[in-house]
């Protein structure tokens, strides 16, 4: 019975501490994020989208120049084209979403 028990225990924690350790991270709710930097080339003019020319985004895509969808407008507020950002990405199940995004 206590190998089961321990058995069980490493199938859960195992698992866990991979992901940790290849970056990947989860926010409260469970969902996967993604950081990157990158500077803004565009903004939409109805502030739901924004392009981002991107370094490495860790365990998600190789640097490139990419449109992505914004969750709320007023979060770009504060941010120009031009401007060098970090920013987060969101899996909303039917894609990713900017969540958050900060000036250097």
């Amino acid at each position: 019975m206590k190998r089961v028990v321990i058995l069980l225990a490493l199938m859960v924690v195992v698992p866990v501490a991979g992901c940790r350790r290849f970056g990947a991270r989860h926010d409260r709710s469970g969902a996967q994020q993604h950081m990157g930097t990158g500077a803004v080339e565009s903004i939409a003019s109805d502030r739901k989208t924004i392009q981002i020319n991107h370094e490495d985004i860790k365990d998600y895509m190789p640097a490139m120049s990419m449109t992505f969808r914004v969750r709320r407008p007023e979060i770009l507020d504060s941010i120009n084209p031009g401007d060098t950002v970090d920013f987060t990405l969101r899996d909303t199940g039917s894609g990713y979403v900017l969540t958050a995004i900060k000036k250097h």
